[in-house]
């Protein structure tokens, strides 16, 4: 792109007109302001012309909206390869391209591995070695179970009523306790 091109020679950097009868001289125009303009004016037009060869258009002298339909057109081809190149969240992670490396940059690979290994909550598992549990065991719904005290005693609970308890000490039925039909 040329540079600017310099103001008028003029002492406002305007031109004017000149008025013979009051003895007013108008603008001088020189060929070198000349020469800067015209060049200016082709310059414009190749930097112009190059704009629609890139959006793939031919100049069309009939058409006045080619370079503002030139630069959408290039700013929309400049989007679709950006997506092409970009995680976007509407695909929902489905463009990674390396999901382990992705885990692991993330540092979820241990979370990941240990939810691989998990029971499944709903339809239970099985479980291979020692299960310590730490808290309680309910037996077919919330109320109903076995609950560690967390002093080495275990109580059992039915309908969220104490029913008995035991430890390494001692074994105490809070309600009757039947064995057998006694």
């Amino acid at each position: 792109m040329k540079d600017i091109i310099a103001a008028s020679g003029s002492e406002n950097g305007l031109f004017h007109d000149g008025a013979p009868a009051g003895d007013v001289r108008g603008t001088v125009v020189y060929a070198q302001w000349l020469d800067a303009m015209q060049g200016a004016v082709i310059d414009t037009q190749t930097e112009q012309r190059n704009i629609l060869t890139a959006a793939g258009m031919q100049p069309n002298p009939a058409q006045h909206n080619q370079l503002a339909e030139a630069i959408k057109g290039l700013i929309a081809q400049a989007r679709q390869e950006n997506e092409k190149r970009s995680l976007l969240r509407k695909n929902n992670g489905v463009d990674i391209p390396d999901k382990a490396a992705f885990v692991v940059n993330l540092w979820l690979k241990n979370t990941v591995g240990q939810a691989q290994n998990a029971l499944d909550k709903r339809t239970g598992g099985t479980v291979n070695g020692s299960l310590q549990i730490t808290h309680s065991v309910n037996v077919g719904d919330s109320d109903s179970g076995l609950i560690a005290n967390g002093k080495g005693g275990v109580a059992l609970y039915i309908n969220n009523v104490k029913t008995g308890e035991w430890n390494t000490q001692r074994l105490h039925w809070v309600q009757d306790l039947e064995v057998g039909e006694n």
